[in-house]
Order: C-alpha cells, then structure tokens, then sequence
C-alpha cells in the first residue's frame, strides 16, 4: 500500500490537491454531529429506513457514477448488524448517531476522478 501511495503521489499531485481543496471547503462546512432523523431510537428503526431508501441510494450512487467516470461497486449490502451495535458502544450512542448503514465503493481511476466525485456529492 505505502508503494502505491508513493507513485500516486509523485504521478498525480494535481489531482491530490484538487481532492484536498475539494475535501477541505466540505468538511468546512460540517458542524456537529450527523444524525439520523429523531424518529429512529432503535437499530430496527435504523434498518427499516436503510432498507426502504436503498434503491434510492442505488440509483443515487449509479448516477454519481455516470456523470463522473467511475465505477461503483454494490457487493456489500446493509452494514452488518454487529458492526452498528458496535458503533454504537465504542461511541456510546444511540442508534440515530449511525449513519452509514447503505454503502458502495466507488472506484476512481485517478485522484482527479476522486476529486470529481467529492465535488459532485
């Protein structure tokens, strides 16, 4: 991985530095802590929702993917269970504190690509 790292680095600097100012003007813009809405006091409540939008997020992620050049990998579904409820105690929160139930890996040819998909999210 750290060989891999290092021909990005020395290959795409542009590109890591439009994915830095990218990242950077986001997470400005975040304060406090993500939550789900109100409603959701249990992980049941938090599946059920995942469950629902799922399609939605699908569609979402496969759009993200065709406008920039990418590709997304759905292999994964709903985050395991085990993996929430221990979320859960390591931060000693409730259930409307998680908030990546839905996942995908979106693969980027170059950090460009990478930029592109932060700036399009």
């Amino acid at each position: 991985l750290k060989a891999s790292w290092a021909l990005i680095e020395h290959s795409e600097v542009r590109g890591i530095e439009q994915y830095e100012s990218e990242a950077s003007e986001i997470l400005g813009q975040v304060s406090g802590l993500a939550l789900q809405r109100p409603e959701v006091e249990s992980v049941t409540d938090l599946y059920r929702d995942a469950c629902m939008v799922r399609p939605v997020f699908k569609e979402g992620m496969v759009a993200l993917a065709k406008r920039t050049f990418t590709y997304v990998d759905f292999s994964a579904t709903v985050k395991p269970i085990l993996r929430v409820v221990e979320k859960m105690a390591l931060r000693r929160s409730a259930a409307n504190t998680i908030c990546d139930v839905n996942t995908c890996t979106i693969i980027c040819d170059t950090m460009s690509r990478v930029a592109d998909v932060v700036t399009d999210s």
